[in-house]
């Protein structure tokens, strides 16, 4: 309960996060101008399997997440299990209250899909941050950047790519902003964190506790 009580911040960031990834998603999906490499993959699945999209981004995180259970355990914690699961739930609840649905202009649907782009980096931005346990997708790609030494935007570009091919493959539907998403996803996640971890919160709040139990020592 205290664990619980003392890392208060960390949960609320997670829970911000997963929410705002999840409307991100559902904005690109909306847009139809083409989406990012995971719901590609998400789409893909769903189509495999006749199923709904949210669910098919749930059968996904699912697979990458045996793959971080086994080689990258030490960053598995409540955030990859929330993320797996709430996300998936989350777009199939802003799919059905959104008030609206695929514009005929070609430019608003552009606009959408390109906010859609940036929403979702801050969501995975917030979730990393909340240091609650990383996501299935963020969870490999992370075990590759420890693996190989390269920058966290290198690798997600890299593991992007795959999943973008792979989504086409199974069915998944794909644009020009596809395309683009590839490229900037892991860059914005990467502008995201740094901004996020200059305003240093979780630190502080750490700190905080830290006290706190010298105090209860002491």
């Amino acid at each position: 309960m205290n664990y619980i009580k003392n890392n208060y911040i960390n949960w609320i960031i997670l829970l911000l996060g997963i929410t705002i990834l999840g409307l991100g998603n559902s904005l690109i999906v909306i847009a139809n101008c083409g989406s990012d490499s995971i719901t590609i993959f998400g789409q893909g699945i769903a189509n495999t399997l006749s199923i709904k999209y949210g669910y098919g981004y749930i059968v996904a995180n699912l697979f990458f997440f045996i793959i971080v259970l086994i080689f990258h355990r030490k960053k598995i914690g409540i955030g990859t299990v929330a993320s797996a699961f709430l996300t998936g739930l989350l777009i199939n609840l802003y799919m059905e209250i959104l008030p609206f649905s695929t514009p005929d202009n070609i430019i608003l649907k552009y606009t959408i899909s390109l906010f859609g782009i940036v929403v979702v980096a801050i969501g995975v931005a917030l979730y990393m941050y909340s240091n609650t346990g990383l996501g299935s997708f963020e969870g490999v790609v992370d075990l590759l950047t420890t693996k190989t030494k390269l920058r966290f935007w290198i690798i997600k570009i890299c593991f992007d790519l795959i999943l973008f091919i792979s989504g086409i493959l199974l069915g998944g539907t794909f644009g020009p902003v596809s395309v683009l998403s590839v490229f900037t996803l892991g860059p914005l996640i990467d502008l995201f964190r740094f901004l996020l971890k200059k305003t240093n919160i979780i630190k502080e709040h750490k700190e905080e506790n830290k006290l706190e139990t010298e105090d209860l020592l002491s």
